[in-house]
């Protein structure tokens, strides 16, 4: 019988993965919680093909962990990062659990044609179900017709899938997803309209 830790750190973030419009800085939001509380949370990034890396501070926001990563991004850059944390009693935790030889990684791309979507219109509700068995929707709103893609990553920011819906008009849509085949746990889908992100939401699969 596996014994859990005592006191564990939760620590859950979206990740910020595979081509990002080029811009100045790039939101990161986490959630930290530990029964000693949070005595520090940052942010170590670098572009590829540099060593150091540069650390952010993480500052309290609702209840959340927030930073920005930014710089001078160029297209074709790819920002690599992790998380780090440190509770009231000394423990420390990174997101992913790999790093710093395990990050996340993100690539600079331009955009097809605009340079942000309208939020108010182009939009995604919460899965349905949600936990899933691994078939769920994602409603999706866009506000005119664009090339629409997802891709779904592991809480450790592997790639699982990526799936090309096709053009679809403007209007209310259901983009279904069906993860049958992989194990049960976090998922993040992360879904584009048009080379833009529209937004990311998370799966439970149980």
């Amino acid at each position: 019988m596996q014994i859990p830790a005592e006191n564990p750190v939760h620590f859950w973030h979206p990740p910020v993965i595979d081509w990002q419009v080029k811009q100045s800085s790039y939101h990161l939001v986490a959630k930290i919680d530990n029964r000693s509380g949070i005595a520090s949370a940052i942010c170590k990034w670098r572009k590829r093909g540099t060593t150091t890396w540069t650390s952010v501070n993480m500052t309290d926001s609702s209840g959340y962990k927030i930073c920005d990563i930014s710089g001078s991004f160029n297209y074709g850059d790819a920002v690599e990062y992790y998380l780090t944390a440190t509770t009231n009693n000394g423990k420390t935790a990174v997101k992913p659990i790999t790093a710093p030889d395990g990050f996340y990684t993100f690539m600079i791309n331009w955009p097809s044609s605009a340079t942000t979507l309208n939020p108010d219109r182009n939009f995604l509700l919460n899965p349905l179900p949600n936990p899933s068995n691994g078939s769920f929707t994602i409603p999706a709103s866009f506000d005119k017709e664009m090339q629409v893609t997802a891709i779904v990553t592991d809480i450790m920011g592997k790639k699982i899938s990526v799936t090309d819906f096709g053009k679809m008009e403007s209007g209310m849509h259901k983009l279904d997803f069906n993860l049958a085949n992989t194990a049960n746990g976090i998922y993040f889908v992360q879904v584009f309209a048009d080379g833009l992100s529209v937004g990311t939401k998370r799966i439970s699969k149980q």
